[in-house]
């Protein structure tokens, strides 16, 4: 394998590493919120709460992906894993890693600024 292909696999690892962890804290933050029922959550929790899911969708999309990616590497000379597709369907095949990770961190930003927003102006506790 060139460099090019070794740090990628190295960034596939990173970003793989990175989506665990996103996946793991927003799934104890959507237990917390869940510990309420549902009509009592305030409008800046279900905000939170939905935006929670979509990043923990994105972040699985991402995750199903990178094995495809990899098994692609040694094909590919100057390999950039942020512009490569991640699945193989036709209907899917522009979808690239970087739309994913760009889509699965804004929903954790504003799940974050939601929750604590609604902790601090509306009185959650």
């Amino acid at each position: 394998m060139t460099d090019p292909q070794t740090a990628s696999i190295e960034a596939t690892k990173l970003v793989k590493d990175w989506s665990v962890w996103m996946v793991a804290v927003q799934s104890a933050l959507s237990t917390y919120l869940a510990t309420s029922t549902i009509v009592a959550l305030s409008h800046t929790d279900r905000i939170a709460l939905g935006s929670f899911v979509i990043s923990i969708l994105a972040a699985s999309s991402v995750l199903s992906g990178l094995p495809y990616i990899v098994l692609r590497l040694p094909d590919i000379k100057d390999p950039n894993i942020y512009f490569m597709n991640l699945w193989s369907a036709p209907p899917l095949k522009r979808i690239l890693l970087w739309h994913m990770g760009t889509i699965q961190h804004w929903a954790f930003a504003i799940g974050l600024i939601s929750l604590i927003a609604g902790r601090l102006f509306c009185g959650n506790a």
